[in-house]
């Protein structure tokens, strides 16, 4: 029977009149809901700033949560959120500000869901003005296990209730107490915590991460151990770590700041002994969550359960840094994996995180994957050099790409005026942006050449003032065509480590080998590569030892990569730079014995390269 089939007109009317409202209230929503400031102009800003990292002297006085249709170009706060009339405010110059990540991690297919905060200048406060001061998130399989906590108060809130409270154990305070101390319940878990302003007190900043391996290692940023309560999760913590399931990536975490704290200026000098230790963390492929094992060499027994790759990635990583304590850390690209890190700024903070907490300069460049998951190559330098320890720079905008920049390793004095050694980092881009005449991978730029020829040559007092010999290094994701050369004349040139997949460099050669050449460059190490990890003799004649350069892979460190090609167990290469003997020694270590050094070879003797092995 079809619809409508023997009913009276008015019935038909009707639901005719009922369908055209409920579509009209559908449009007016999305119009509502795009109707606020926080607009795409306002998230663009947020990103292309320091993600998380708001506006120093701004003080956050209100949160909120908003669920917007995709199809919407706007997202802003409800009208209610506005309190300025109710706090006693000094002027209307404060805003709201989106977050700009979706809580839902894109799973949902028509709505997205966002937090506000609202921040103003400190100096816009008056005395009796309320600010937020702590945060806390519940987490029921705890909270209601705490006798008589029918209110499911979250287990931090009761801390803070009983601060002053002599006795251990945990007392749940009455409604209207909670109330009183300017505990605020809102959604998805979250409970705010308002009071008058002191410095030391006040929140000023605000950041969302995801999954349970988060970390935000920022200096005066903490992480909320529970989780929002976003479809079904903020059952977990960052401390139930003992049951690991692929659920806990979909956990939302809130990050938060109080008093700014400045990142520490860093320098990088020789030691008192005249050594210095690099550290080449190559391909660390980190996700937005614990990621995804691949090619795990040796294989894994079948009772082993599952495989995080960034938690054992993690744990090479660490054992590797409590070995060598490296003075310097150079990680080659792709530290982020592109789509498997939909939200890039959780996945990056959590790769550079064990250098951060150890206190160790790093480096960093950037390879084909980094950029394919949120944020753009720039916008991951952007936040990288706000970063504490960070000695990377996003180079000069004249300069094709980002991350083009040269370091110097001062004496053991520190004098910052003798270069005792270079190191050299560049930007090796992603694909062809000509696959059908060049397929494949795109090759370093002409102004890239004249880049480096440009620092060389400003460089050279500070090099002519070191009355030691000076080295030279250099750092490149994609290898240079160089790396094919390995025979000349029918000759194999001298090779140490694994040669086992096919080398995936540019197919057009622009010549920056010979510049690296020209200016002394003596080791140039490269990542893309995972299974390859040998270090190859190039000269460009046979013997042509004047223009000779070590080129070397790191060997891929991260299970979340491929690897393959008959079995490759992840690595990490050193290189130990010995400035009064003119020496660079490298080696590498494996993830299944950190312990035991291999490939162990010297590439640099008095300045001089090593022509034989």
């Amino acid at each position: 029977m079809g619809l409508g089939v023997g009913l009276p007109k008015r019935f038909i009317r009707l639901a005719v009149y009922v369908i055209a409202l409920v579509v009209s209230l559908l449009v007016l929503t999305g119009s509502l809901r795009s109707a606020f400031p926080s607009s795409a102009t306002n998230v663009q800003r947020l990103i292309s700033k320091k993600l998380g990292l708001e506006h120093e002297g701004q003080v956050i006085i209100g949160v909120g949560f908003k669920e917007c249709w995709k199809s919407s170009s706007k997202c802003g706060p409800d009208p209610g959120w506005d309190r300025a009339n109710d706090i006693g405010l000094a002027s209307a110059s404060d805003s709201w500000k989106m977050i700009p990540k979706d809580l839902y991690l894109g799973r949902k297919w028509l709505t997205k869901l966002h937090i506000f905060y609202r921040s103003i200048p400190a100096e816009e406060i008056l005395g009796e003005s309320d600010v937020v001061v702590d945060i806390a998130i519940g987490n029921p399989k705890v909270d209601t296990a705490i006798p008589e906590n029918k209110q499911g108060y979250p287990i931090s809130l009761l801390r803070d209730m009983n601060s002053k409270a002599t006795s251990p154990i945990l007392k749940v305070p009455d409604p209207e107490d909670v109330v009183n101390a300017g505990w605020v319940r809102y959604d998805h878990g979250l409970w705010v915590k308002f009071g008058k302003y002191e410095s030391h007190t006040a929140l000023t900043g605000l950041n969302v991460l995801f999954g349970r391996d988060c970390e935000d290692p920022r200096l005066g940023w903490d992480v909320v151990l529970e989780s929002l309560a976003i479809e079904g999760t903020g059952t977990g913590g960052k401390t139930d770590t003992i049951a690991r399931s692929r659920e806990d990536d979909k956990e939302v975490y809130l990050s938060y700041k109080r008093e700014p704290v400045k990142n520490p200026t860093m320098n990088l000098n020789y030691r008192e002994d005249g050594s210095f230790k690099i550290l080449q963390v190559a391909d660390l492929h980190f996700s937005t969550g614990y990621g995804h094992c691949r090619d795990t060499f040796p294989k894994l027994p079948a009772d082993a359960g599952e495989c995080f790759a960034d938690v054992r990635t993690t744990a090479f990583v660490d054992s590797v840094l409590d070995i060598e304590k490296p003075d310097l850390v150079v990680l080659t690209g792709d530290q982020v994996f592109g789509d498997e890190a939909p939200d890039a700024e959780t996945a990056i903070l959590k790769a550079l995180n064990p250098f951060i907490r150890r206190k160790i300069p790093y480096a960093l460049i950037f390879g084909n994957h980094d950029d394919e998951g949120s944020l753009s190559r720039k916008q991951l330098m952007d936040l990288a050099v706000t970063l504490p320890y960070c000695m990377s720079s996003s180079g000069p905008e004249d300069v094709t790409g980002v991350g083009n920049y040269v370091l110097t390793i001062a004496p053991p004095n520190g004098n910052k005026a003798h270069a005792a050694a270079s190191l050299y980092f560049l930007d090796t881009h992603k694909y062809s942006l000509n696959p059908k005449t060049n397929p494949g991978y795109d090759w370093l730029k002409e102004d890239q050449l004249k880049f480096v020829e440009s620092e060389y040559s400003r460089l050279k007092p500070q090099r002519d003032a070191y009355t030691l010999r000076h080295m030279a290094m250099a750092f490149i994701h994609i290898p240079l065509p160089e790396y094919r050369d390995v025979n000349i004349d029918d000759q194999a040139r001298p090779l140490v480590g694994n040669l086992k997949e096919g080398i995936t460099a540019p197919k057009y050669n622009s010549g920056m080998r010979s510049v690296f050449g020209k200016i002394g460059v003596s080791v140039v190490t490269a990542g893309h590569d995972h299974c390859n990890d040998y270090c190859l003799m190039h000269s460009e004649t046979t013997d042509d030892q004047e223009n000779s350069v070590w080129l070397c892979y790191g060997g891929a460190a991260g299970e979340g990569g491929y690897a393959g090609y008959g079995g490759t167990t992840r690595r990490i290469r050193t290189f130990e730079l010995k400035s009064q003997s003119g020496e660079i020694k490298t080696w590498k270590r494996l993830e299944t014995d950190p312990d035991t050094k291999f490939d162990s070879q010297k590439v640099l003797n008095m300045g001089n390269v090593v022509y034989q092995i």
